[in-house]
C-alpha cells in the first residue's frame, strides 16, 4: 500500500466521491479493519501515459488486510449506461492490474462495483447481468446505492475482506 500511495500521491483521495454528483461511498467500516488507498481513475489515467485516452471508473480501491482486494467503482448520478459503465470498470481493470505489478503485489481479488444514486429498473437488470472480462477472468458487477459502505460492498460480492 505504502508504494502505491507514494508513486501516485496525486491521485490519492480520503473518500470515493465524484464532485457534483451526490453520490459516494462510505469507507468507515473499513477504516478500523484494513490499510486501504483510494486513487481517483480519471488522475491516475492521466499519470500513466498509455491509458490516456481511456474511459476510466470514478475510483479505484487499493484494499490490503489478509490478502489484497481491488474494488473498482463506477459513481452514476442520473444517467447510468451499461455499456459505459462496463467499458469503464473494464479499463479500470487493466490499469490496476499494471499497477499492482508496479507494486509486486500478486495475490489478489477483484471487484467490480457500480453505484448510483437512484436506479431505473431496465438498467440495474441490464448492469447486473453484465460481466467484466479481464485476462480471460469473468467478474460480476455488484450494484449499490449512493452513501453504501465500501465493507458492505465487499460482502455482497462473496470476497471476504478478512
Amino acid at each position: 500500500m505504502d508504494f502505491i500511495r507514494n508513486e501516485f500521491k496525486e491521485a490519492v483521495q480520503r473518500e470515493c466521491r465524484e464532485l457534483g454528483t451526490n453520490c459516494r461511498i462510505s469507507s468507515n467500516i473499513l477504516k478500523n479493519m484494513a490499510q486501504f488507498v483510494i486513487l481517483k481513475g480519471e488522475v491516475i489515467r492521466d499519470m500513466i501515459k498509455s491509458h490516456e485516452n481511456y474511459k476510466i471508473a470514478d475510483c479505484m480501491i487499493f484494499v490490503e488486510n489478509k490478502h489484497s482486494i481491488i474494488c473498482l467503482v463506477e459513481l452514476k448520478r442520473k444517467k447510468t449506461d451499461a455499456d459505459e459503465v462496463v467499458e469503464k470498470l473494464t479499463n479500470a481493470s487493466v490499469l490496476s492490474i499494471e499497477i499492482l505489478k508496479m507494486s509486486k503485489i500478486q495475490n489478489y481479488d477483484m471487484i467490480h462495483i457500480a453505484v448510483a444514486k437512484n436506479w431505473r429498473r431496465a438498467e440495474h437488470r441490464i448492469i447486473r447481468s453484465r460481466k467484466i472480462i479481464v485476462q480471460g477472468r469473468k467478474y460480476p458487477v455488484i450494484t449499490g446505492k449512493c452513501d453504501d459502505d465500501l465493507y458492505n460492498l465487499i460482502l455482497k460480492s462473496g470476497i471476504s475482506p478478512f
